[in-house]
């Protein structure tokens, strides 16, 4: 995506493809970025950090119950 990052095309794909489950898988996890990927309607949020097992694990979690945000995250954003 030259010029743009995952987080700028997600609320217009979202728009586009109601349906479509989004994670958003980065090695630069911060405050703003997972409040960005929350207001955009991203799915789950993991960081590359957690490796391929987690990242296995949170496409299956999100396939099943729609959506996936570990407890480290969720716990981030019910603090601001």
């Amino acid at each position: 995506l030259p010029g743009e990052n995952g987080l700028d095309i997600l609320q217009p794909l979202k728009n586009k493809y109601s349906k479509i489950k989004v994670l958003i898988y980065s090695g630069f996890l911060t405050l703003d970025t997972i409040s960005m990927a929350v207001a955009g309607r991203a799915d789950g949020v993991l960081d590359k950090s957690e490796g391929v097992e987690a990242l296995n694990d949170a496409i299956a979690v999100m396939m099943a119950e729609g959506y996936y945000y570990n407890p480290e995250i969720i716990e981030q954003l019910q603090t601001t």
